[in-house]
């Protein structure tokens, strides 16, 4: 084979929305449209016959199937700037070739898909697709990638199966990227297998990867052990997305430490039905790496309940982050550890917790970290009591923080800095005001209001 991307399972197009401009110039982002063309995809080769090139695609209206000797590496160079990411859609139709030369509205379609490549990372949409079967398929969406099975990359793996995917431990992925796409998510001592299944063994195998994104529509999945501490990812890790409605804890009185250089909590999908675990603590750990980009936890967007776990810790040895519009309910207490609590431009947080919340200042912790502007963010804080005793950095933010039975206390170490700031455009300032805090004990007191400015 001596092309540089082959699709197998399908037919592409590759367009941008012309109609959209700024000063007269296009800026519609080119996107790879795809429409799924089999509904059953299966590699059963060896490493003798693996299938292999710079880029490789599989999709499938529903089934993709890598058999326990499968392999598939990507091997070559893609030359060129990135064709944008996968979109499977129904149809062409809505192109302007095909729809009188206007962009129209695509129409989403479910499946699955696998893409190996060396060239750029792109993450990848079906546009609301239904949750139901094509006319004829049995599913609508379904991929196994089974024990033995080997998938390889110099740069980026996406697996993804809009019904359900299931990786089984065993199944060796190796890329500096890799997005994993399913119905569940399922992490540490899983047993058997349970969806996309990350075990503490496969997670091992992962020690060239860089960046690891897990998607699901419902809930990622933590199984630990009764009475004892499991430990998932490392340092190493320098990349890590958790992109579900839930976290759950799978098993009572377990602990969970979870670490990588970088973690991100966002939810592409609402999801909320507790596991049934009510005990257990879980522990996202983000360790300061020698060059100093590693050490962030952020909270980004959507509604991401952290369910099952009596006590939660988010240990950022530099800086944890609000970012975009969404909610982190918490079932029972949580302890922020960091130097610095900050929020992004226009984020809007609400973190809800069932217990007490801390913010407490590591022992050792990064210097001199930039803080970020606050402009029309929001960072509110709801639980039982409410212990301050770290730096949130909000230039012309909005800080709240309600105590429902304890008190709101600022112990020695906290500062709150909501004050204003100057920016500047070419050779002109421009000045924005402070922000607010709003400290509430609806029925406690308030403690030592001096640390804010």
């Amino acid at each position: 084979m001596n092309a540089e991307s082959y699709l197998i399972g399908g037919t592409r197009q590759i367009a941008s929305d012309t109609s959209l401009q700024t000063n007269g110039a296009a800026t519609g982002q080119t996107k790879t449209y795809v429409v799924a063309a089999t509904s059953n995809i299966t590699v059963d080769n060896d490493p003798n016959a693996a299938l292999q090139a710079p880029e490789i695609i599989l999709a499938s209206t529903d089934v993709i199937d890598l058999k326990p000797a499968s392999v598939i590496r990507a091997v070559g160079t893609v030359t060129g700037a990135s064709n944008g990411d996968l979109n499977f859609v129904t149809d062409f139709g809505f192109l302007p070739a095909n729809n009188n030369g206007n962009f129209g509205t695509p129409n989403g379609a479910p499946g699955s898909v696998v893409r190996v490549s060396n060239g750029a990372t792109v993450g990848f949409n079906r546009s609301n697709a239904p949750l139901t079967p094509i006319s004829g398929n049995a599913g609508y969406g379904n991929l196994t990638i089974e024990s033995g099975a080997q998938v390889a990359s110099d740069n980026g793996i996406l697996i993804e199966g809009y019904q359900t995917a299931t990786l089984i431990t065993g199944a060796q992925l190796r890329a500096f990227s890799i997005e994993a796409a399913g119905g569940l998510v399922s992490l540490g001592n899983v047993p058997g297998t349970a969806g996309l299944t990350f075990s503490g063994q496969t997670f091992q195998a992962l020690s060239a990867t860089h960046d690891l994104t897990l998607i699901s529509l419902t809930s990622i999945d933590l199984w630990g052990v009764p009475n004892e501490t499991i430990n998932i990812g490392s340092a190493n890790l320098v990349k890590l997305v958790l992109d579900a409605g839930q976290i759950s804890n799978r098993v009572n009185a377990s602990d969970l430490t979870l670490t990588a250089g970088n973690i991100t909590l966002q939810a592409t999908n609402f999801y909320n039905m507790p596991r049934g675990s009510t005990v257990g603590s879980l522990i996202l750990n983000a360790p300061l790496s020698t060059d100093g980009t590693s050490g962030q936890i952020t909270i980004g967007g959507g509604t991401k309940y952290l369910d099952g776990f009596d006590a939660v810790s988010l240990t950022a040895a530099r800086q944890i982050v609000s970012q975009g519009t969404g909610a982190l309910p918490v079932s029972g207490s949580l302890t922020m550890i960091t130097p610095q609590l900050t929020a992004a431009d226009n984020s809007d947080q609400q973190i809800t917790v069932a217990g007490a919340f801390a913010l407490e200042r590591p022992s050792a912790a990064a210097t001199d970290v930039a803080a970020l502007e606050s402009f029309n963010a929001g960072l509110f804080v709801t639980a039982a009591s409410v212990s301050i005793g770290s730096s949130i950095i909000m230039p012309s933010g909005v800080f709240t923080a309600e105590a429902r039975t304890g008190d709101v206390a600022l112990t020695s170490g906290a500062a709150i800095d909501v004050s204003g700031v100057a920016k500047q455009f070419f050779d002109q300032y421009r000045y924005a005001p402070g922000g607010q805090v709003n400290l509430t004990a609806d029925l406690g007191r308030h403690l030592r209001p001096e640390y804010i400015d």
